[in-house]
């Protein structure tokens, strides 16, 4: 989890909103990669695992898994569904996906979800945004901050440029 990315994130839990606070064990490149995120409102504490945040689990020990309804599905760009298995496709796809998402300056963070995560590699080479990838498939670069959740996204209003959503992820 980058540790710019943790002013973004919002405790789930029913009460005020309020920001997390991170308790840092390993940092690498200002990548939080062991480590714990907790709510200072209602003392509930998530743990980092190898960079990625669980929003699974509060068990200190439980190591994050990746939901099963997202990993086969591919992403869907506009109205248009996209195969992500070819490298030269993946960069047009990227240079699509960053028109789409409007980023024309290096600032802030998108956050892709299921499939689109194995975007994250070429959009942030192209556009220089921060990535929070969500409930990732298996084989999604582990080079970007990395969630998983199955409820809301736990972020605040405002706090990230754009979200793309997979169809696993595109509910109320």
């Amino acid at each position: 989890m980058h540790v710019d990315l943790v002013e973004a994130l919002r405790c789930p839990n029913a009460h005020e909103d309020g920001w997390l606070v991170a308790s840092a064990d390993l940092v690498v490149h200002r990548r939080i990669m062991q480590g714990v995120i907790g709510c200072p409102l209602c003392g509930t504490e998530w743990r980092v695992h190898d960079g990625a945040l669980s929003f699974e689990r509060s068990q200190p020990d439980a190591e994050p898994r990746a939901l099963a309804a997202a990993p086969h599905s591919k992403p869907i760009l506009s109205t248009e569904q996209v195969d992500t298995s070819a490298h030269a496709d993946t960069a047009a796809q990227a240079l699509r996906l960053a028109a789409l998402l409007d980023l024309r300056d290096p600032r802030g963070a998108v956050v892709l979800t299921g499939a689109h995560a194995l975007l994250a590699d070429a959009l942030s080479a192209l556009a220089g945004v921060l990535v929070l990838a969500v409930n990732a498939p298996d084989g999604a670069a582990m080079n970007h901050s990395r969630l998983l959740a199955s409820r809301a996204l736990p972020l605040g209003v405002g706090t990230v440029r754009g979200v793309v959503l997979d169809a696993a992820h595109a509910h109320p």
